[in-house]
């Protein structure tokens, strides 16, 4: 079976106007990701590489070129369309962790079913089962604050992972985290892809991380300069969605007993 591309930009431009004054961000990128494929956006601060990736997201609009997501050139999609993309098809993974502060961990996981209409039954059933995935249910009814930064990028993690998208997308996840945790975020998200078979794209700046997706697209000054290549996809990528429990179990369980603690 051929690789399928699940995400193709084509001559993507980016201007940010304030006023007279506009600037150019991303000057015509091109570049395709495939099923199953890990890869990550490097670069240093400012090169636009997460102004691309929140592109691909459907949060911000290009002024020029298209986003294929699958079949789907979003930048044709209106909000409606943009909503229903972010709810099931994307999961979404910030430097910030984005939680809700006044929510304990169960309802933050839960929290994006709310919006897909999921009945409160159905939400909690899935959010319990992603407790018990990544190992965490003793911290069911914990506020965010009361996790260290590890803790809450896992629960981010899980939270995105919610409506079982196929396509994650994330920004500088160890950002704000201490090397040990940030080591373990890493190991969760690399088992995520090697054992879920879920697509992931990556930004990040720190050149740590380079030797753990298929592929590095390497930006500067809003370009795509070079790509190397770690290792070859398989050709024969195949998602089972009848497997999807059992593969993410195995990402995460894999991921606690390699990188464990906080």
């Amino acid at each position: 079976m051929a690789k399928s591309v699940v995400i193709k930009c084509q001559n993507v431009k980016k201007v940010f106007s304030h006023g007279s004054v506009s600037a150019e961000v991303l000057h015509g990128i091109s570049l395709e990701v495939y099923s199953g494929e890990y890869v990550i956006l490097f670069g240093p601060s400012g090169c636009g590489k997460s102004t691309l990736l929140n592109i691909i997201a459907g949060l911000e609009t290009v002024t020029a070129g298209s986003v294929m997501i699958r079949r789907d050139d979003i930048t044709k999609f209106n909000e409606k369309q943009l909503a229903r993309q972010h709810r099931t098809r994307i999961g979404m993974v910030f430097q910030q962790f984005n939680l809700i502060r006044t929510l304990n961990v169960i309802d933050n996981i839960a929290l994006p079913q709310v919006f897909s209409g999921i009945n409160l039954k159905r939400r909690m059933r899935r959010a319990e089962h992603l407790l018990e995935i990544f190992g965490f249910q003793k911290y069911r009814n914990y506020n965010p604050n009361e996790l260290s930064g590890g803790q809450q990028q896992r629960v981010a993690i899980a939270r995105a992972l919610v409506n079982n998208p196929w396509i994650m997308l994330i920004d500088e996840p160890t950002g704000n985290l201490d090397s040990k945790a940030a080591e373990d975020v890493m190991q969760l998200i690399r088992q995520l892809n090697e054992k879920s078979k879920r697509t992931i794209l990556l930004v990040t700046h720190n050149p740590d991380y380079v030797t753990h997706p298929h592929r590095v697209l390497y930006m500067k000054d809003g370009q795509i300069t070079r790509q190397v290549v770690n290792r070859p996809i398989s050709d024969d990528i195949v998602v089972n969605d009848e497997n999807d429990e059992a593969l993410l179990r195995a990402a995460a369980l894999s991921s606690i007993k390699d990188s464990p603690g906080g």
